[in-house]
């Protein structure tokens, strides 16, 4: 009896985990319900969607600041000697005029070295060396983007090659347009005579400088600001129309089902 007493709650206990464990076979495990929080915490809102476009924006931000502040530009300026500078920040019909008077420089020296008898060919290398230099300078004087775009934009029209702007390519190129029998010094006149027209498209769509009541520096800012706010529309519309193609597949895929 003793031993029956023992006994007894041992065999109790072992029927009830037997009971157990036969009703949890009869069971199928129940997957969880997905609550209305769990759905709204795996959807991205608006504003993590558009993360790429704000990080665009603000390295742009970023790039404007340095830009205005014209440390670039500064930095890059060559050491010409002779060359009376204006100061970098001007705006772009200031830029233009600062051009012009580069290139009626280096036409009053070619202008002396012709009367004083120099080589036509020796005074072609000065006129194309000048109005490269001039180039380089009037861009580093306004936006360093702007600058920036128009040495990619010299890159497709001229070719990568670092002896694009030589006197010797361009020699070689007015040679192959120049009747047979031009002589070299009939070339070098010729380049002479075009390093000293700059580009009226340019001048019509820059325009010449006013007077204006604000002072040149913040009009440079303003230009180079509009400048900026046209390369942020770019990814804008890019982002925009991803969200009207995620917008549009969602309300194509409701109507499907």
């Amino acid at each position: 009896p003793e031993c029956m007493i023992l006994a007894g709650p041992a065999q109790i206990g072992a029927r009830a985990m037997a009971k157990k464990r036969k009703v949890s076979k009869g069971k199928e495990p129940v997957a969880p319900k997905a609550t209305a929080k769990s759905d709204e915490a795996t959807q991205i809102s608006p504003w993590q969607e558009s993360r790429p476009l704000r990080r665009t924006i603000a390295v742009l931000l970023v790039i404007f600041a340095i830009d205005i502040t014209c440390v670039a530009q500064r930095a890059s300026m060559p050491e010409l000697p002779g060359w009376t500078l204006p100061p970098a920040g001007l705006p772009a019909a200031s830029v233009r005029e600062a051009y012009h008077g580069m290139i009626e420089g280096s036409r009053q020296r070619v202008n002396k070295g012709e009367q004083e008898g120099e080589a036509p060919c020796a005074l072609a290398r000065q006129a194309v060396n000048d109005r490269h230099e001039a180039r380089l300078v009037a861009r580093l004087l306004g936006s360093g983007l702007v600058a920036a775009l128009l040495q990619v934009r010299d890159a497709f029209v001229y070719g990568t090659d670092k002896d694009a702007f030589a006197f010797d390519t361009f020699f070689a190129r007015y040679q192959a347009t120049a009747p047979a029998d031009a002589s070299p010094e009939h070339v070098c006149k010729l380049l002479i005579e075009s390093s000293f027209h700059t580009n009226e498209s340019v001048n019509a769509l820059v325009g010449e400088k006013t007077e204006s009541t604000l002072p040149e520096y913040l009009t440079f800012v303003a230009e180079t600001a509009g400048v900026y706010g046209m390369l942020s529309v770019a990814p804008m519309l890019v982002w925009g129309a991803a969200q009207l193609t995620k917008v549009v597949a969602a309300t194509t895929a409701k109507q499907e089902a």
